[in-house]
């Protein structure tokens, strides 16, 4: 049994897990993804993902899920709008030859939708409440 610790259950920690299952698909692989914080809240602000994230996210088979959180916004690439009273402010439009979206979405539902592709695939075991007090390097473990 080969066993991966990912410190860190944030977007990047999630994203790599995801990852790693995808693309090292074995049984013979343990990915376990620990995370300090107790639960998995809301934290933090809006992220976008841009088109070579959104590829990424597709080839993981998120792109729907993505879509339902942050909508679609068709030739939309990004959108600027006022504060108050939601009028426009800039509009910048996808270039022509993509078809990869630009997504935007509240930061706390991109870390639910990862914590969800995790466990619906069976990616990576979950651990909350565990911060890292050290690491160990083992040169012996072939």
């Amino acid at each position: 049994m080969f066993r991966i610790a990912v410190i860190g259950g944030g977007i990047g920690g999630l994203f790599a897990a995801l990852s790693i299952h995808h693309h090292c698909k074995s049984s013979d692989i343990q990915i376990d993804v620990y995370e300090q914080a107790t639960e998995y809240t809301e934290i933090g602000a809006g992220v976008g993902i841009g088109a070579n994230a959104a590829a990424l996210m597709a080839k993981l088979g998120l792109t729907e899920d993505m879509l339902k959180i942050g909508g679609h916004m068709d030739d939309i690439w990004l959108t600027f709008r006022r504060y108050d009273n939601g009028g426009e402010v800039h509009t910048i439009m996808n270039p022509a030859n993509t078809k990869i979206p630009h997504i935007s979405m509240h930061r706390a539902e991109f870390i639910d939708l990862l914590v969800r592709a995790v466990k619906r695939q069976g990616a990576a075991t979950l651990h909350t409440n565990k911060r890292c007090q050290s690491i160990e390097v083992r040169t012996n473990w072939l």
